[in-house]
């Protein structure tokens, strides 16, 4: 045939006048289809093994020398990555079973061994919070499993805070966890909860306090710091639960520098009023930004300035006294 295109019905190609052989194309068209699923399965296999290969990898190909293979056996560890330091370990002993490092190898595999046994028997009991508090007090931040643990209290943390449904349940998670794997959804519950109508009064009152706190704060004034604080804080940049002591001892260190003198500005003020439980006490949540600029005098009579702006986010009781009070970096 002359190789011009043709109906896929014709028996004659209308070009060349010759017979089509309908096997033949077939056949040809079968090796086309194949050959260029094979190309891109190829094209797939090669950028998987780009973006994914992992460096232990190396090991079983015979690329890395030992030093490299114990330094990344000692990178695993250090990031508490147990699959990928099981993996490396048990590349290592085939490679250099009698190497440098072998002793700390196996030293390294038995440990990781007795603690996946006890990590296992936390997932295996649903995880619960005592079980996986207690892995984190035995083992503590280097723990292999130390990352996966903290994950998991993020977990529970916020469906025993969803569960309260409360305006203070999900400031307590936001609190415990500022870039948790649920802050965008403690937010967005939070927004949902009904507000109640805010008088003029109330609002006035509410700024006032946020304010008054602020300044007293930068005239290290303890006094009129608790004037605006409630006796049990349910959280303070990060403390829970809290006391004003704790909060005067937050303000001594801030100002140890005897010389440091702060000033606060407070803008773009947003409060709610929210009523949890009918007939009941109501419960203000505030956001702001907040500016601080901070003054240090530095060698020379030179003034050293530093300022950085906050995003805050307080919440004060019916008396109007600070219940909650969070300060994140914008």
């Amino acid at each position: 045939m002359c190789g011009k295109k043709i109906n896929s019905e014709a028996t004659h190609c209308p070009h060349c006048g010759e017979a089509v052989n309908r096997r033949a194309v077939k056949k040809k068209r079968l090796i086309i289809a194949a050959a260029a699923i094979a190309a891109i399965a190829l094209l797939a296999w090669g950028a998987y093994a780009i973006f994914h290969k992992d460096k232990s990898d190396l090991i079983a190909d015979n690329n890395m020398s030992e030093p490299d293979s114990w330094e990344l056996i000692c990178h695993y560890r250090d990031t508490n990555n147990p699959d990928s330091l099981e993996g490396a370990l048990e590349k290592y002993i085939r490679a250099y079973g009698k190497g440098q490092h072998a002793f700390d190898v196996k030293t390294l595999r038995e440990r990781l061994n007795k603690e996946k046994k006890y990590w296992n028997n936390v997932e295996e009991s649903g995880a619960k919070r005592e079980m996986v508090e207690k892995y984190l007090n035995e083992y503590k931040e280097e723990g292999f499993f130390y990352l996966r643990a903290i994950d998991k209290l993020d977990s529970i943390t916020f469906f025993e805070k969803q569960e309260l449904n409360t305006v203070e349940a999900y400031q307590d998670y936001l609190d415990l966890y500022p870039d948790g794997r649920y802050e965008d959804q403690a937010k967005a519950n939070l927004a949902k909860l009904d507000a109640v109508p805010l008088t003029d009064a109330e609002e006035e009152n509410v700024k006032k306090v946020i304010v008054k706190h602020f300044e007293a704060m930068a005239q290290k004034d303890t006094m009129a710091i608790n004037a605006t604080i409630a006796k049990n804080l349910s959280s303070y940049l990060g403390k829970k639960p809290c006391k004003p002591r704790d909060v005067n001892e937050y303000v001594r260190h801030m100002f140890q520098d005897s010389e440091r003198q702060v000033k606060f500005e407070l803008t773009d003020f947003k409060i709610k009023k929210i009523v949890i439980i009918e007939d009941g006490d109501p419960i203000y949540n505030v956001t702001f930004v907040l500016n601080e600029t901070m003054n240090k005098p530095a060698e020379h009579a030179i003034v050293k300035d530093t300022e950085r702006d906050y995003d805050g986010t307080a919440i004060l009781n019916d008396d109007m006294l600070i219940t909650s009070l969070l300060l994140e970096d914008i």
